[in-house]
């Protein structure tokens, strides 16, 4: 098998499902649920007419698209990266994290980290389940406490859900299009990604306190009104979000190059062979081959470039 371009990855990012997994049906399905998730968002943005959302927007998602890149080890031969859904509902709400979702599942698509066919289940499992489904469970564990500690644990727990509430649907998926049995794709998917999810949440953790020490007003998730509250945004402090979202594109663009170990999906995939032979790894990008300065640079030229398309394109459909 010959060797995959430079920046075309031959690994798949996490639920990421590729073209040929899903019937005809539930890609219309689910991409028809998507459709209408995402107008209805659209929307209902539209007409809160909150012009301090779109800046706020397209730094999340040069944030999460940067983030993504960046693999962790989970377990032997499985690595995880962050899937962001929660975390965007957390801070901005959950329609504009679907919107958030929908904008960065796409571009990824078009890279070749998942199916131009699936982007129906694809964002309904990451853009939709991810963002709704965690940002409902962080609303009933906080209970209305606005303690930072309580919220920075209700949305590890809430992030750490969404991953496996994200698995089950993929897996559900996978059995209505005849490609895997439920009882078998299930608990195995369900069982690594609740070991992807503990990453999440740390990471969801983590970010979360940090925004609740600088700049509560950002999190929309401790609004009464449940709008979005994005007090006021300075030029200077854009700029920062925007560079710091670039330095981690940057930084993380080249990390997989040197993790080569499957995320969960992959590798449950690879362990009940529902996943076509081509997204093995080649032979030049195995473990024991070290990857060039050409490979390293323009895969991290890849990253920059793809943190500041998220950047504005989230931008632009913030402002539709």
């Amino acid at each position: 098998m010959n060797a995959a371009p430079v920046l075309q990855p031959s690994y798949l990012l996490a639920l990421h499902a590729p073209d040929g997994l899903f019937s005809l049906r539930v890609n219309l399905l689910f991409a028809a649920l998507v459709a209408l998730a995402l107008v209805s968002a659209a929307r209902l943005l539209a007409r809160r007419g909150e012009h301090r959302l779109p800046p706020v927007m397209g730094i999340m998602a040069a944030f999460i698209f940067a983030a993504q890149m960046a693999n962790f080890p989970v377990a032997a031969g499985v690595s995880g990266h962050l899937l962001g859904g929660t975390l965007a509902a957390i801070l901005l709400g959950p329609w504009a994290a679907t919107l958030i979702m929908g904008v960065v599942i796409f571009f990824q698509a078009l890279l070749g980290d998942g199916g131009l066919t699936a982007l129906g289940p694809n964002i309904f499992n990451m853009g939709i389940v991810g963002t709704f489904g965690g940002y409902l469970i962080f609303l009933a564990v906080r209970a209305g406490s606005q303690q930072p500690s309580r919220v920075v644990a209700a949305g590890a727990f809430a992030a750490w859900c969404a991953v496996s509430l994200a698995s089950v649907a993929i897996s559900i998926q996978l059995a209505l299009s005849g490609t895997a049995g439920l009882q078998r794709v299930l608990p195995a998917m369900l069982g690594i990604h609740m070991l992807i999810g503990v990453g999440e949440a740390l990471i969801t953790a983590a970010a979360l306190a940090f925004v609740l020490k600088t700049r509560p007003d950002l999190v929309y998730g401790l609004s009464s009104s449940r709008a979005p509250v994005c007090g006021s945004i300075t030029r200077f402090g854009l700029a920062a979000s925007v560079l710091a979202c670039l330095a981690l594109g940057l930084a993380a663009g080249p990390v997989p190059a040197y993790l080569s170990a499957p995320d969960g999906f992959e590798y449950v995939g690879r362990q009940q062979g529902f996943l076509p032979e081509e997204f093995e790894a080649p032979e030049s990008e195995t473990p024991e081959s070290e990857p060039t300065e050409l490979s390293v640079a323009a895969t991290s030229l890849a990253g920059g470039l793809g943190t500041l398309a998220m950047f504005a394109g989230s931008l632009l459909v913030g402002h539709v």
